[in-house]
């Protein structure tokens, strides 16, 4: 199964209740709700910054991702042997695009 297509926004409803929604670009209507983060009273504003944290991750996930494997390769080209700190660079690199993709390292 795939997650829910991007871009994604944080959604506050008339009561307070902080969503992660999908952005729709139509702030008319009401997004398709991803999750319920909380209520922006009981946190003194903690669920919105949380809500906005996981919208920027998640919006940027795959540029991010596209963006170290370019540099991951570029990288592992000039890598110059086992104790390479560069070398060691992309081993840190894998560990980390694999973790990003939800694959097992």
């Amino acid at each position: 199964m795939e997650h829910t297509q991007i871009p994604w926004m944080e959604h506050i409803s008339y009561f307070g209740k902080v969503f992660v929604a999908r952005d729709m670009g139509e702030a008319e209507k009401l997004p398709p709700l991803i999750c319920y983060i909380g209520d922006m009273e009981e946190t003194d504003g903690e669920d919105h910054a949380n809500a906005e944290f996981i919208v920027r991750a998640v919006n940027c996930h795959d540029e991010l991702l596209a963006v170290c494997e370019e540099l991951e390769g570029y990288v592992y080209h000039e890598a110059g042997g086992e104790g390479c700190d560069r070398l060691k660079a992309c081993k840190r690199a894998w560990a980390v695009i694999a973790k990003a993709k939800g694959e097992d390292t």
